[in-house]
């Protein structure tokens, strides 16, 4: 299907690096399906530094490149009639805002997350009051004050302006929510197997909003009622692995197996899941980031024709219906033993779930749904600015 309408930006200047997969190519993708020019520009491509050299040359490449960028970027705005900036990119915004005031440029955020939260709270890699703290913290509040600012999650935006100190921003807002291309990487989705072991089956990294230690917690005393289940943990990368396994007998616990292996990027992944995962989970962790917060492995459970285990949280709330959809539980040992309980022992419930995720992931998550959410944002955001210059004198 070719998305047409009657108007559009005919030249668009997409900005940052693609760091989010999935979601920064088909955005770009769609951007250049929607108007008839298309400028890419990065400041990763220009700092990066090839071939053999002493640390002096790569020095001067690298300034070199920053100079090269910094001298096309103000050019790149200047031709074009609109900017979008690629998600997890907000730290361009210091100089994008400043080029694009002075041109008159409207600006399109894909702000996906506040890095001055990531960094400074989730990864602690710099403190919130250090020069490099704020100077994220103000590229956080210039994209959301850009002209228009997409996100995939409202709960998760009103925590965003708490955060970085800004009143909900509603108008000049637009939710695009999370989506997966898992449903494109098996030939075909099939039910789970009913013979062998129940099969749980978790996949990511050892993030603490992941609530990795919940999970366990609660399957070792899944363990000690019954045996006829088994939890699969597929990280990405061995590193993780062994992060978790520190301090665990796991050669102990033959219902535990544990993957490195397993992959979205070629197929093996989501293929493991279609032939042996019954169930899937949410995150289990607790605080403001795992509070306002819904994941993709959610999503992929749907897209497989799976239901998952997922947490009474505010942000998984932007599912819909989670009872409906999912075995829901506190974010709690306790609770997330029983939700496991209910999943083993109730098929028809279980049946029931995996039906309406299907349909629910068709016309909400999967890729054909977001590229029409992001065509009828973009044609929005076009008439929002249209509108907004008329106003002006």
């Amino acid at each position: 299907m070719i998305f047409q309408t009657p108007e559009f930006f005919k030249k668009v200047l997409v900005l940052g690096s693609g760091s989010v997969a999935n979601r920064a190519p088909l955005l770009v993708g769609e951007l250049l399906r929607k108007c008839e020019e298309t400028i890419r520009l990065s400041r990763t491509y220009f700092s990066r530094c090839y071939g053999q050299g002493n640390l002096l040359a790569k020095l001067a490449m690298k300034v070199m490149g920053a100079i090269l960028y910094h001298l096309l970027l103000p050019i790149a705005i200047f031709r074009s009639q609109m900017v979008f900036l690629l998600p997890s990119n907000n730290t361009e915004m210091t100089v994008i805002a400043f080029w694009a005031r002075i041109f008159h440029r409207p600006v399109l955020v894909d702000y996906y997350v506040s890095i001055f939260e990531w960094s400074c709270y989730m990864q602690c890699t710099y403190s919130p009051s250090s020069r490099l703290g704020k100077r994220m913290l103000r590229a956080d509040r210039l994209a959301y004050r850009a002209e228009g600012v997409i996100h995939c999650n409202r709960v998760e935006w009103a925590h965003i302006a708490e955060v970085i100190g800004l009143p909900i921003r509603d108008k000049g807002f637009y939710r695009l929510p999370l989506f997966t291309n898992f449903d494109q990487l098996v030939d075909k989705v099939s039910p789970a197997s009913d013979h062998g072991p129940f099969v749980f089956g978790w996949w990511g990294s050892s993030m603490p909003l992941h609530g990795l230690n919940t999970i366990f917690e609660a399957f070792c005393l899944l363990a000690k009622e019954r045996q006829d289940f088994e939890l699969h943990l597929c990280f990405w990368g061995e590193v993780r692995r062994k992060e978790f396994e520190q301090g665990k007998d796991v050669a102990s616990m033959p219902w535990l197996l544990i993957h490195d292996d397993l992959i979205a990027a070629d197929g093996s992944l989501p293929k493991f899941i279609n032939e042996r995962v019954h169930v899937g989970f949410s995150h289990f962790g607790t605080g403001p980031t795992a509070d306002y917060v819904y994941t993709n492995k959610v999503l992929e459970c749907m897209a497989l024709g799976r239901t998952a285990l997922v947490a009474r949280s505010p942000g998984n709330y932007e599912y819909g219906d989670i009872e409906k959809f999912f075995f829901a539980c506190d974010p709690t040992v306790e609770s997330l033993l029983g939700a496991a309980r209910r999943a083993i022992d109730d098929q028809e419930a279980r049946r029931e779930k995996e039906a309406h995720c299907i349909l629910e992931f068709a016309a909400k998550y999967s890729e054909t749904a977001a590229k029409n959410q992001f065509h009828q944002i973009l044609d929005q955001f076009y008439a929002d600015v249209k509108s907004q210059s008329a106003r002006v004198p």
